[in-house]
């Protein structure tokens, strides 16, 4: 069925997350060092990382104790796998919703300190797919900070763009059932998780907003697991767009599990809308 919506992600997908990262870590670390009352955690934070790269699968973004994010993906992802990590070694915040919350609110206050930093098909492409259907924007970071970003990249048909940020797609509820608890795929042992209860409000209330189904919307992300595996089992078609530490697992779920696309360049979203 032909795509009538689409939903893009943001970090990563549309920027270069790589370079905008960069402040947002060197605060983001410090932070951590000022929490924990050490003059500098740069050693540390070091090893841990060489450790988590080491290792990729045994490490991950947790919610409620639970992976729900590859480590490596990004280098947002990693920090907060690393802070968790000095949680865990400090013995600080040892219940769950007490550390997730204090690691999503130090996250959240450091976002606005990183950079503009788009991937330079981003105006084209945008620009291009506000033409031709409507276009939302579903992120989990923050929706004063994306909407100030994009203000910045001035596409033609920005004011059409509707945004929805502090989606919270690494939420998980386990009341919520409309889908199975999680999935298993070819190439990684542990369990991927769907019951983003969160992430799915944000969704159907853009798919009743629409009048669409979730087969005739085309779901864009960097991050298979918070972005794209709760809307295929939904129904919805899928894009992953990769880089240099996209797991080939991730790959091969979208192209082979969901028959979605994959590709490295943005621009290939234009060919399947």
């Amino acid at each position: 069925m032909k795509n009538k919506i689409v939903v893009l992600d943001f970090d990563g997908t549309l920027t270069q997350v790589k370079e905008e990262a960069k402040p947002f870590l060197k605060s983001f670390k410090k932070d951590y060092a000022n929490f924990l009352s050490k003059d500098n955690l740069d050693k540390e934070w070091e090893e841990i990382e060489k450790e988590i790269l080491k290792n990729p699968e045994q490490y991950g973004w947790k919610d409620k104790g639970l992976i729900i994010a590859p480590a490596k993906v990004d280098d947002y992802i990693l920090a907060s796998v690393v802070a968790q990590v000095l949680l865990d070694k400090y013995d600080v915040f040892k219940k769950d919703k007490e550390r997730d919350e204090i690691v999503h609110q130090i996250f959240r206050q450091n976002y606005l300190k990183s950079k503009i930093c788009f991937k330079k098909e981003a105006k084209e492409v945008l620009e291009k797919l506000i033409k031709k259907l409507p276009v939302f924007i579903v992120t989990n970071s923050r929706p004063d900070a994306v909407l100030n970003k994009i203000q910045v990249l001035n596409p033609l048909g920005k004011e059409k763009l509707k945004i929805f940020g502090d989606a919270q797609k690494n939420w998980l509820d386990a009341n919520f059932d409309l889908v199975p608890e999680f999935i298993k795929i070819q190439g990684l042992e542990r369990k991927i998780y769907l019951r983003r209860k969160r992430y799915y409000d944000v969704l159907n209330q853009i798919w009743e907003q629409s009048s669409v189904k979730p087969e005739q919307c085309l779901i864009v992300g960097d991050v298979f697991e918070l972005d794209l595996v709760l809307p295929a089992k939904l129904g919805c078609n899928i894009f992953l767009i990769t880089n240099s530490q996209t797991p080939d697992y991730e790959k091969q779920a979208v192209k082979d599990l969901f028959k979605g696309c994959v590709s490295e360049n943005i621009r290939d979203i234009l060919k399947v809308i």
